[in-house]
């Protein structure tokens, strides 16, 4: 009985030490979180790429995207 005990004890410990075990989550990294248009005559299409990574360890689900 000792022993179930201990290792319950042990596996408690163990995984609140690794806080990555216990918390998976999406992580969103951007390099260039924003970027400034130069002004362009009327009707002209322009686009701009951004580079987006997700360094967590659940998958990452982009819902909106906005402008300001």
């Amino acid at each position: 009985m000792k022993s179930i005990y201990y290792f319950l004890v042990w596996g408690a410990v163990c995984l609140l030490c690794v806080p990555g075990l216990c918390h998976a989550e999406p992580k969103l990294v951007m390099p260039h979180r924003s970027f400034t248009f130069e002004p362009v005559p009327d009707g002209t299409v322009i686009t701009h790429d951004y580079t987006v990574k997700n360094q967590g360890d659940e998958p990452l689900e982009i819902l909106e995207i906005g402008t300001t």
